[in-house]
């Protein structure tokens, strides 16, 4: 499994437990994750309205948010940009 299946399975299952009525504590101390991770999925849930069950969950294996965006790809150093500018050289 990617580590983006991994997010998404784990994004899912904290909703379910949400709507089964569990605190961000209890969640974090049985999935091992993080209070901030469990707030923000709770606010994407609210803003999706998982929470308010206006809009029922997707099937299990569907994400039920969109793709994770990992920021740190584009990130780029010094040594980046001046093997960039030589890259010609290099070949």
């Amino acid at each position: 499994m990617t580590a983006i299946v991994v997010r998404q399975r784990m994004d899912r299952r904290i909703v379910e437990l949400l709507l089964l009525g569990r605190g961000v504590k209890s969640i974090c101390k049985e999935l091992h994750v993080g209070k901030d991770r469990v707030r923000e999925v709770r606010e994407k849930a609210k803003v999706r309205g998982y929470l308010d069950r206006s809009v029922p969950l997707p099937p299990a294996p569907e994400a039920i948010f969109e793709l994770f965006i990992d920021r740190r790809a584009f990130k780029s150093s010094s040594q980046d940009e001046i093997l960039l500018s030589r890259v010609d050289f290099v070949r």
